[in-house]
């Protein structure tokens, strides 16, 4: 081969090497879903190519055993992060697992001791069993004594829920949306408390209720919060 090709050639094969490592990098970071395995057999056929062509040559045999063992060595590691990746062992991995499980609602203390991905599914499996079993425990409405007016800002009357009833109410909610699929990001629980007490607020001055219940069910997909008169049902 022409020495000005072979170099143009060594150097466009340097650089898509290169850009391969970065595309495995974004793999491992979860920025790509598909690992770059096709392009990457390209590479390695490219270079079987290059050595072909470079004959006795002993500069550029030289040259191409440099971009074989660059190769190799990335390929030692892309193996080893994707062996730890299928054992579930994969630090980034497990680390970005955590923060998943965390913002959807997992005590951190349940899953920062696990050592692989195998602990984390365990103990999210332990999680949600849990939580079911206190749903199902727990009744389809939350019944509260008449609440407590009370008078915010000078301009007009809010009700005064108890913590304890926003408290149950908050993670039925929340569990009735994650079973339907529904995000959770974004819903506070003081979102949640003054929705709740602007609905109780209406029902009583629009429909003049006075003992209300709390239910949380799911409709059409959704995860609906109701209002119950519990006046009704104790008459």
């Amino acid at each position: 081969m022409d020495p000005k090709k072979f170099e143009q050639a060594a150097r466009q094969l340097e650089k898509a090497i290169d850009r391969l490592n970065v595309m495995y990098e974004k793999y491992f970071m979860g920025l790509e879903k598909l690992e770059p395995a096709s392009y990457r057999r390209q590479l390695r056929q490219d270079l079987a190519r290059l050595r072909e062509s470079v004959g006795q040559n002993t500069g550029h045999r030289f040259r191409v055993s440099r971009l074989e063992d660059k190769f190799r060595t990335y390929e030692n590691y892309w193996n080893r992060v994707l062996r730890e990746m299928e054992n579930g062992t994969y630090v980034r991995e497990l680390k970005r697992l955590k923060r998943r499980l965390e913002r959807e609602g997992i005590p951190p203390e349940l899953i920062r001791n696990a050592k692989n991905r195998t602990e984390l599914e365990s103990a999210l499996a332990s999680f949600r069993d849990l939580m079911e079993r206190q749903e199902s425990n727990m009744p389809e409405s939350s019944e509260m004594a008449p609440p407590v007016t009370k008078r915010t800002g000078g301009r007009r009357d809010t009700v005064n829920v108890p913590d304890v009833v926003v408290d149950r109410a908050y993670r039925a909610f929340l569990n009735a949306r994650k079973r339907t699929g529904e995000p959770t990001e974004g819903i506070t629980r003081d979102a949640f408390s003054r929705v709740l007490e602007g609905q109780i607020t209406r029902a009583q001055k629009e429909k003049g209720w006075r003992k209300v219940g709390i239910k949380i069910t799911v409709q059409n997909g959704r995860a609906v919060l109701k209002l119950l008169n519990k006046e009704e049902d104790d008459s």
